[in-house]
């Protein structure tokens, strides 16, 4: 009830709910649109244009359409609030939670004129070594369908389409283009196809977006069983199918594949290649304005030619949005171990706090985050000292970088480590360990860091290990030195104030697992249905 009170506040009004429905009265509109086109037009309008736009024809009153990513914050020449990564809202488990971060993202992008954001990403986790593993919503099929259709329905209430991808079976990054992800038809329908089921037929979603990879050695913009079969006949999909970026691979297995939308523009469904063959017979005209009619009656429904899509009302630092995540921060968090109930920290008067996630804002904000968001970040040790103030003496030092072999810090970190009652100690990944192009060989962190708390344990003291990071860790050496182990993701924007309020017992850490973590890298594959 809070967190709704709290949105009718910021938004004033609510858009109808079923603002993502396209009627038959749409069709109809958009049909009769395409009948008043030219050719060229057609053409043009079925690739994007200046990256992230639908490109405008006035003369038919078709406004340009603007298109942002990422699944966890509106980015591309503008600044927004960075909400804790997918996983992180995943682990929550909690439906009104993920609504409420759907609508938040909604009113960031109505704020600065967004029509489509690029999310929710629901591919499935099978491999912890993936880099985008930090968006999806985890190895379960129930929870990631769950977790997406929330996320959608919030965004789409406030007017602003969203886009689910990748669809297929986008399970790594390495070769992306190329590596075939090859699943047999009952594993495809029962693992991975069921958040994009509940996206299209629960949450209407209003675009659909292509993965890279191809499917059974077919990529998915050319894959017309799944993106016509599948999606539009037997689900009933009516928006939009647009490619990845650059996930367009020829220009008649394209158009005759399903593909509506080529972005980021048309290299292969432009005019100099489908002019040949729509002479030819190997494209009919008939296609390209089924195309053009997808587009523009999803456009209708949204109500995207009838009004600006700007909401001047809504702030571009939104305290509705600043609260969510918070709250989703909050929410995510995962207490991995408490051994001796050394948590909650309470009657201590020293806390050292060690590590190279310790003072960094920069990386807890995660692979999608935009420009200039660090400096409104709260860091784990700005946040425990907000949360402790004059009740406990905090230690600082950083010990190591995430990476490399310079161990200079060590003897300050031991010195801080001895005089402390506990040490909290934030390890964890680089933000572009994570994300696109960015699959790794191993789950480990780095030896620097494995060696930073190797040399604190031998002070005898109680160790809270944090852990920042878009994939579960290696833990088999660090976790039998730990009392404690937190995982808090990659948290966003407010991301060490929730996890303070759960070292001190102020807040009950509520998240679960979304994903398996494995012993060692050696034990990969490993999830829980192991099918």
């Amino acid at each position: 009830m809070k967190r709704l009170l709290t949105w009718l506040l910021a938004v004033g009004t609510l858009l109808p709910a079923a603002a993502q429905q396209i009627t038959e009265q749409d069709k109809e509109r958009a049909a009769a649109l395409v009948e008043r086109m030219t050719l060229d037009e057609k053409l043009d309008y079925i690739g994007g244009f200046n990256s992230f736009y639908i490109r405008a024809i006035p003369r038919l009153g078709i406004p340009q359409i603007r298109m942002a990513d990422g699944p966890q914050g509106v980015r591309n020449d503008t600044r927004s609030t960075m909400f804790p990564c997918g996983i992180a809202a995943a682990a929550a488990w909690d439906r009104a939670l993920v609504r409420d971060y759907g609508r938040a993202l909604g009113q960031d992008c109505r704020a600065r004129g967004v029509h489509i954001l690029l999310g929710p990403g629901v591919n499935i986790y099978r491999s912890p070594l993936c880099g985008r593993n930090f968006e999806y919503y985890g190895e379960d099929p129930y929870l990631a369908a769950e977790t997406a259709a929330a996320y959608i329905e919030g965004m789409q209430a406030e007017g602003v389409m969203a886009c689910v991808k990748h669809f297929v079976g986008n399970n790594q990054e390495w070769n992306r283009h190329h590596v075939s992800s090859d699943i047999d038809e009952r594993t495809l329908h029962e693992i991975y196809l069921p958040a994009f089921r509940k996206a299209v037929t629960g949450a209407k979603v209003g675009a659909v977006m292509s993965s890279y990879n191809p499917l059974n050695c077919v990529h998915m913009t050319e894959n017309r069983p799944l993106t016509v079969g599948l999606l539009r006949e037997k689900w009933g999909f009516d928006g939009i199918f647009m490619s990845d970026w650059n996930a367009t691979y020829s220009a008649v297995g394209a158009a005759n594949g399903g593909l509506d939308l080529e972005m980021p523009r048309a290299r292969f469904m432009n005019a100099e290649n489908l002019r040949p063959a729509l002479e030819n017979g190997l494209v009919t005209e008939a296609t390209v304005d089924e195309k053009c009619r997808h587009i523009l009656q999803t456009l209708i429904a949204f109500g995207f030619l009838d009004r600006e899509q700007t909401d001047a009302k809504i702030k571009e630092r939104n305290p509705f949005s600043d609260q969510v995540a918070l709250e989703v921060a909050r929410g995510g968090i995962v207490l991995l171990k408490n051994e001796g109930d050394v948590l909650p920290l309470k009657g201590v008067r020293r806390i050292a706090v060690v590590g190279p996630i310790a003072k960094s804002r920069y990386h807890l904000l995660g692979s999608w985050s935009s420009k200039g968001d660090a400096e409104d970040v709260v860091s784990v040790f700005a946040g425990l000292e907000a949360e402790y103030g004059d009740k406990a003496e905090l230690l600082y030092a950083q010990g190591c970088n995430f990476d490399g072999e310079d161990a200079s810090g060590f003897g300050e970190a031991v010195a801080a480590a001895s005089a402390a009652d506990v040490v909290v100690l934030c390890l964890g990944e680089k933000r572009d360990w994570s994300g696109e192009n960015a699959s790794r060989s191993s789950i480990a962190l780095s030896e620097i860091q494995e060696r930073l708390a190797r040399e604190l344990a031998k002070t005898g003291k109680p160790i809270v290990l944090v852990l920042s990071s878009g994939r579960p860790l290696e833990l088999c050496r660090l976790e039998p030195l730990s009392a404690a182990i937190v995982q808090m993701w990659q948290p966003g924007l407010r991301g060490g104030g929730p996890l303070a309020g759960i070292l001190a017992g102020r807040i009950n850490p509520s998240g679960r697992l979304a994903m398996t973590f494995p012993y060692s890298t050696g034990q990969i594959p490993i999830y829980y249905n192991h099918r």
